[in-house]
């Protein structure tokens, strides 16, 4: 496959030129944050990876640095560079736990089991979502108070409940995200192999699957809002695991690309996506559970 192989080797160059000097990652993580958070937090990782934790520190300070520097200037607040120095620090910490694991899918399990800890901590602690996510809780507010009947009202006092869901869910995705990113822009270097690791072979386990058939009982029985966060948490993790088995038949077994296309645009149309969503979350789930990609060996 001609075609992949240059792809591959531009990705490579263009990681290569990433890690040649400081001031080019911080140059591309600059211009990229405002655009898209996981993608500066995917050169952060890599950065770590090449040049260890300290040598992306510095990297990530100078990019944090340059945000409040221009948001000094142009008059506007320093919320960007804090969430900046949030995401880069995230970032590292994958990078330095991937060193650790050497492992893609040990350390999104990793982040997945922190993220339902926090989850439980948090209800348990009855912390109230809307102060500590209040940049969150006010986005959700004028996005959702477009109407003004008691069931739009219900419907936001609903979502003020389930902030810290809604927060670490976005903050897991945001990890997967960067971390699969980062290390193919660093497994793509010349010299490294990228064999290992690949999204299309993320597998959560039988232990998360466990947790999501205990999760559910529980809310079924008592409504516990632990309960409900943690099997929040798992619905959409199970979804990224349809997405890399999907993403496994495309490069294993021969499937199309447009399979994939077909995926991503059903799980952003209206309607189509309330199939569509469950669905692939199922999948992942009998994946997790049974292990497809065992049972159907790949074929090319």
């Amino acid at each position: 496959m001609p075609g992949r192989g240059s792809n591959a080797s531009a990705v490579g160059r263009f990681a290569s030129w990433l890690s040649a000097r400081p001031t080019n990652a911080v140059l591309v993580m600059v211009v990229v944050f405002p655009l898209t958070p996981p993608v500066a937090g995917a050169v952060m990782l890599q950065q770590t990876l090449v040049h260890g934790w300290q040598g992306a520190l510095l990297r990530g300070v100078l990019a944090v640095a340059t945000l409040a520097l221009a948001a000094t200037i142009v008059g506007s607040g320093q919320e960007m560079a804090v969430m900046c120095a949030i995401v880069l620090g995230l970032a590292a910490l994958l990078g330095v736990a991937l060193q650790m694991t050497r492992s893609t899918t040990l350390t999104v399990q990793l982040v997945l089991l922190v993220a339902i800890v926090l989850i439980g901590a948090l209800h348990a602690t009855a912390a109230d979502g809307t102060k500590i996510w209040t940049p969150l809780a006010n986005n959700l507010r004028e996005l959702l108070s477009a109407g003004q009947s008691p069931a739009n009202d219900e419907f936001i006092a609903l979502m003020m409940t389930m902030l810290h869901e809604i927060a670490l869910i976005g903050i897991w995705l945001t990890a997967v995200i960067a971390l699969y990113l980062g290390h193919m822009l660093y497994a793509l270097m010349p010299g490294n192999d990228f064999e290992e690791g690949r999204f299309r072979d993320l597998n959560l386990g039988r232990l998360m699957a466990a947790t999501m058939i205990v999760s559910c009982i529980v809310l079924a029985a008592f409504e516990s809002p632990i309960a409900r966060g943690i099997a929040m948490c798992l619905l959409v993790a199970f979804i990224v695991q349809g997405l890399a088995l999907l993403h496994w038949f495309v490069a294993r077994r021969g499937a199309g690309a447009g399979t994939l296309l077909a995926a991503y645009l059903a799980l952003v149309l209206p309607f189509v996506n309330a199939i569509a969503l469950p669905a692939l979350s199922v999948v992942g789930y009998v994946d997790a559970w049974f292990g497809i990609r065992k049972q159907l060996p790949a074929t090319s």
